[in-house]
């Protein structure tokens, strides 16, 4: 009888055992979902609103039409590029009621009635393309090298502004904003066998950073992560903004545009 009891005993703490070591390994995948789904949360948002720090001037009576902008992009940043032309031409109008002008939009400048042309005072046309490269993953200080632990997704293209006189069609000014060279670095990681069965091979995580300071955090997610590009091209896409507005405000603060308004006035005498 003692023997039965013990060999019961036993049986129930084996069992007990067990059941414990699932509770432990599935706390443990919960933890690493929750890791994981916070990393997920962490992907950098577009940035499509630069601060515009331009003085209120009295209006001027002039009128500049902004065309619909032609921006052609990558494939990659296709999904997001209506979205920063969209944000480009409404800061873009901003910059330039700041500055006395009123502001129309059109679609087109073709078939312009004469009136239309006699009330525009200037037609701003913007177009460009955007493209990201995605994993330029070359040591250019040492080609053979082929254990680089980052890659780098980089942009490419450039934004050009044309202003024309829609009398005559004569171009006023025209400048172009180039966007290549910024990046954003894509981390690689190796991660070591997860148990005595299971291996996690080489994997990468984008940052969308240019520091290895948040390195570890892709560490300690464990388990199988996805390359993520797409954390690397918003990243890129905001910094790109940035630098067209940033350009932009610094021409229309730095321009005589009393200057280009008396060459356009000699153009439409």
């Amino acid at each position: 009888m003692r023997k039965i009891t013990k060999d019961m005993l036993l049986a129930l703490m084996g069992v007990s055992l067990a059941l414990s070591g699932c509770a432990i390994d599935t706390g443990a995948k919960t933890n690493q979902a929750k890791k994981h789904a916070t990393l997920k949360k962490s992907a950098t948002p577009l940035d499509f609103n630069y601060p515009i720090a331009i003085s209120q001037e009295d209006a001027n009576n002039h009128t500049i039409a902004i065309l619909a902008p032609h921006i052609q992009a990558d494939e990659n940043v296709q999904p997001y590029i209506q979205r920063f032309q969209n944000a480009l031409v409404r800061q873009v109008q901003e910059i330039f009621e700041k500055k006395g002008y009123n502001i129309i939009h059109l679609a087109s400048a073709q078939n312009l009635t004469p009136k239309q042309k006699s009330k525009i005072y200037s037609i701003l046309k913007i177009r460009g393309w955007v493209g990201i490269l995605v994993d330029a993953d070359i040591n250019t200080d040492d080609p053979e090298d082929t254990h680089m632990k980052t890659t780098v997704d980089q942009s490419a293209g450039a934004v050009l502004f044309k202003f024309f006189e829609p009398k005559t069609g004569r171009t006023t000014h025209n400048f172009a904003i180039n966007v290549g060279a910024e990046h954003a670095i894509t981390y690689s990681y190796f991660q070591e066998a997860t148990s005595s069965d299971s291996f996690a091979g080489a994997n990468s995580v984008s940052r969308g950073a240019t520091s290895l300071d948040s390195f570890d955090e892709a560490n300690t997610v464990g388990g199988r992560m996805d390359k993520n590009h797409d954390d690397a091209i918003q990243t890129i896409l905001s910094k790109a903004y940035g630098v067209v507005m940033k350009k932009i405000i610094s021409w229309v603060k730095n321009a005589d545009l009393k200057q280009y308004r008396k060459a356009i006035d000699q153009i439409r005498k």
